[in-house]
């Protein structure tokens, strides 16, 4: 009991990463398992976004803040804002249900086979974020970047009629530590290329 008051105390101050004792009598294993349980979905629902099951905001910063503070070797390293391409079309023509599917798509894209140190986060709407780092050489970290910024002309999402649809999407990278050691710094280059990329599709369109 006293173990769970403390537990629970931790709890009350915020911190939802504590793990309740699952031992001793029979209902004290069921009642830990049951909290432990509760406070698993409590995480979940507090940190990956509901839609693409990914991170969230909130998720992607404080995990940015603990890889920069901790002093980890981050190697080589590239972050990279993303940002869908025609979502509005998707919405003004099929309706928000094929919105949502549209960037549950995107967001499976950049999930599947993704590399073991990523950070990958949809930050609002239609705009996601990917940190790739621990590289050694960048060879590695090339080659991986250009692997996932290809992954858009290979996909497609059905639609109403069962027509296809391409997944697009716009994208603006920055480097660590070449052009700053600092993510807020990244974030706001990276943004701006992200814009220079959609702005020059939608020349390429004619738009």
């Amino acid at each position: 009991i006293l173990s769970v008051n403390e537990k629970l105390d931790e709890v009350q101050k915020g911190n939802l990463e504590v793990e309740m004792p699952e031992d001793g009598l029979p209902e004290f294993r069921e009642l830990g398992a049951h909290m432990n349980a509760v406070l698993n979905k409590l995480v979940y629902e507090r940190d990956f976004d509901m839609l693409t099951g990914i991170y969230n905001r909130r998720a992607f910063y404080r995990t940015m803040d603990r890889l920069f503070a901790s002093g980890e070797d981050l190697g080589l390293a590239a972050l990279i804002v993303l940002d869908t391409d025609d979502l509005k079309k998707v919405n003004d023509t099929y309706g928000h249900e094929y919105g949502d599917r549209y960037l549950k798509a995107i967001s499976g894209i950049w999930c599947a086979g993704k590399p073991e140190q990523t950070v990958l986060a949809r930050l609002s709407g239609d705009e996601f974020v990917i940190f790739l780092y621990g590289y050694k050489t960048q060879r590695g970290l090339s080659y991986a970047l250009q692997s996932l910024l290809k992954r858009d002309i290979k996909h497609t999402m059905e639609v109403e009629g069962g027509a296809c649809m391409e997944l697009r999407f716009s994208a603006g990278t920055a480097f660590y530590p070449e052009e700053g050691t600092d993510y807020h710094l990244l974030m706001g280059l990276a943004d701006e290329r992200m814009y220079e990329d959609k702005k020059k599709r939608k020349e390429e369109k004619g738009l």
